[in-house]
C-alpha cells in the first residue's frame, strides 16, 4: 500500500518551523550516509499526545507487515498504543459520546449568532 504522504525530510522541516524537534541537539545515529536523531524540544513534548496517536495510521494505513513504530512504555517495559480517555472518569472518549460546547475564550461576538450556536451542545 502507498501513502503518498512527503517525505520525512519535508517532514521534519514542518517540525523544526513549528519548534517542536530541536535541530543544534540532534544526535547521530548512522555514519553512512549520516543520519541524525532530532530531539524533541518543550513544546515537542507537549505535543508527543498527538504524536502517540500514530496508532489511528497503524490501524487504517498500515500495510499486513504491521506497525513500522511501536511505542515501549519505560515505566512497565510492554508495548503500547495511546487511548484517548475522560480526564474526570478516566473511561475512553468516543466521539458518539461527546459533544461541544463553547468554552470562556470563544469570541464574544460570535456567541449570539443562531448559525453558529447551532453547532454547540446547549450549556
Amino acid at each position: 500500500m502507498s501513502r503518498n504522504w512527503p517525505s520525512w525530510t519535508d517532514e521534519t522541516h514542518v517540525l523544526l518551523e513549528l519548534a517542536l524537534l530541536d535541530r543544534p541537539h540532534r544526535r547521530p545515529y548512522q555514519d553512512e550516509p549520516p543520519r541524525h536523531e532530532y530531539v524533541l524540544t518543550e513544546k515537542g513534548r507537549d505535543f508527543f499526545g498527538v504524536l502517540a496517536l500514530a496508532g489511528w495510521g497503524d490501524g487504517w494505513l498500515a500495510g499486513e507487515e504491521g506497525a513500522p513504530i511501536v511505542f515501549r512504555h519505560a515505566p512497565c517495559g510492554h508495548d503500547t498504543g495511546a487511548e484517548v480517555v475522560c480526564a474526570s472518569c478516566r473511561r475512553p472518549l468516543r466521539a458518539d459520546d461527546t459533544s461541544m460546547r463553547m468554552g470562556p475564550g470563544f469570541p464574544e461576538e460570535l456567541r449570539e449568532r443562531p448559525e453558529v450556536r447551532r453547532r454547540f451542545a446547549p450549556d
